[in-house]
C-alpha cells in the first residue's frame, strides 16, 4: 500500500514446470527469503539498472509476464514501467515501456493479448500488448473516475473481464459508496465500464454466516478462485470480497475478514469444481496433491522468487501474501484459510506483492 492509500486509510479510520532459478547466493545480505520446514524457494529472476521494483506477474502457459514499477507516480504524472516476457528458464525475451505505474497485468485468455492497467491513484490508463508482434494500443479510463481515484487490478472470469475501482474517496460521512468493482469493455475504440460491486454493498460474512455491510476503503487486488468466482482484497480494510456469477442475475456475495491485511492470493485447482464457500473451515480439498509451483515478486529485493512444496501442493488451498506495510505478518507467504482468515506461514520475503500460480505441464513457447 503507497502513501496515498495509507492517509486515505487514516482518514477513512478518523472519519513439472520446467524453470531453472538462481541460486539464492545472488541476493545480498538482508534480502535472502525463508521457506518453512516442506518447502523451498529460489530466485527466478532480478531487476536490472534499467528496471526494477516488480509488482504484477502473469502467464500465457508459455512466457511469465513482470511489471516493473521503476518509482513511476501512481497517479501517472511522472515515470514509466517497464513489462519484462521471460521464458519459462528465467531468461529475458523481450520488454515494453508503458508510460505510469503499472499494477494489473493479466493475459485476456480470449485473445492471448496483454492487459496492462496503470495508475491506480489516478489518470487511469490501459495498455493491450501484443506479444507476438511486441505492438502496444492505448486506452484511457473515463474521467473524471466516480469513486474518485484509479484502476488497480485486472481479472478475466467466464463471466467477463473486470477491473478493480482503487483509491476511492469517503462521502461526508466517511462511507465507500462509489464503485469498488466493474466491468470492462471495450467497444468503439474506448473503455466502458459497467459496476457490478458498489462500496457498501451487503455481503454474507463467510466466517458466522451473518449479513453485513461492506465499506470497502482500498480496493485492490483480484484473483480467481478454486471454483472460478472472482475475488477482491480490500488491503486496508484487511477483508477479502468473494462474487460468485460476478454480473450476472446469480451475483452472490461473501467477505473473509483476514488476520491482516494481504495483497495478492492464488489458488490451485480442486477436484470437481465444488465451491470453497461450502466446505467447513478446512484449507481446501487436502486429498489431493497438484504439482507446480508459485511465483512470487519481491518489490524491496528487486527480485522474483519460485516457491515449491515437497510432493506437491493441495487441491484447493489459497496461498495469500501480507505485504511489508501489514500490521502482523508482514512480508509473509502463508495459506489462507477461507474459513477463518487465518494465515500459515509457509515462506518469509521483504515485501511480496505478486503471487502467480504456476501449474506444472506448461510448455516454453517460441519467440
Amino acid at each position: 500500500m503507497n502513501q496515498g492509500k495509507l492517509a486515505r486509510r487514516l482518514m477513512s479510520a478518523l472519519g513439472g514446470l520446467a524453470i531453472a532459478s538462481i541460486p539464492l547466493a545472488a541476493q545480498g545480505s538482508g534480502s535472502a527469503p525463508v521457506a518453512e520446514p516442506g518447502y523451498t524457494i529460489s530466485v527466478f529472476a532480478t531487476g536490472t539498472a534499467s528496471y526494477s521494483k516488480p509488482d504484477s506477474a502473469t502467464t500465457d502457459g508459455h512466457f511469465v509476464f513482470i511489471g516493473y514499477q521503476n518509482n513511476a507516480a501512481s497517479d501517472g504524472t511522472s515515470g514509466s514501467s517497464t513489462i519484462v516476457q521471460y521464458r519459462m528458464n528465467g531468461s529475458v525475451v523481450r520488454s515494453y515501456v508503458v508510460q505510469g505505474k503499472n499494477d494489473g497485468l493479466r493475459i485476456n485468455p480470449l485473445t492471448g493479448k496483454l492487459w496492462a492497467v496503470r495508475n491506480e491513484d489516478g489518470n487511469a490508463k490501459l495498455s493491450i500488448i501484443n506479444p507476438r508482434t511486441g505492438a502496444q494500443t492505448e486506452y484511457a479510463f473515463p474521467e473524471p473516475a466516480p469513486h474518485g481515484g484509479g484502476y488497480d487490478d485486472l481479472a478475466f472470469t467466464r463471466s467477463g473481464a473486470f477491473v478493480s475501482a482503487s483509491a476511492p474517496n469517503p462521502d461526508s460521512a466517511g462511507k465507500f459508496t462509489q464503485p469498488a468493482v466493474d466491468r470492462i469493455e471495450i467497444h468503439n475504440g474506448a473503455i466502458v465500464l459497467t459496476p457490478i460491486l458498489m462500496g457498501n454493498a451487503t455481503a454474507i460474512n463467510r466466517t458466522s454466516g451473518q449479513q453485513e455491510q461492506l465499506n470497502l476503503s482500498d480496493p485492490d487486488a483480484l484473483a480467481i478462485d478454486a471454483a472460478g468466482g472472482l475475488v477482491l482484497t480490500s488491503q486496508a480494510d484487511a477483508e477479502s470480497v468473494f462474487i460468485r456469477n460476478p454480473g450476472t442475475n446469480q451475483q452472490q456475495v461473501s467477505v473473509l475478514h483476514t488476520v491482516t491485511q494481504t495483497d495478492e492470493t492464488a489458488w490451485m485447482p480442486q477436484r470437481g469444481g465444488e465451491d470453497q464457500g461450502e466446505q467447513s473451515g478446512d484449507h481446501g480439498n487436502s486429498g489431493r496433491r497438484v504439482q507446480g509451483q508459485f511465483l512470487i515478486t519481491d518489490a524491496s529485493a528487486n527480485a522474483t522468487y519460485l516457491l515449491n512444496k515437497s510432493g506437491g501442493f493441495s487441491a484447493g488451498w489459497a496461498y495469500t501474501e501480507a505485504p511489508a506495510d501489514s500490521s502482523t505478518l508482514a512480508g509473509t507467504v502463508g495459506v489462507l484459510d477461507q474459513h477463518t482468515g487465518a494465515i500459515t506461514p509457509v515462506a518469509h520475503v521483504v515485501s511480496p506483492h505478486a503471487i502467480l500460480w504456476l501449474p506444472a505441464g506448461q510448455n516454453e513457447g517460441g519467440d
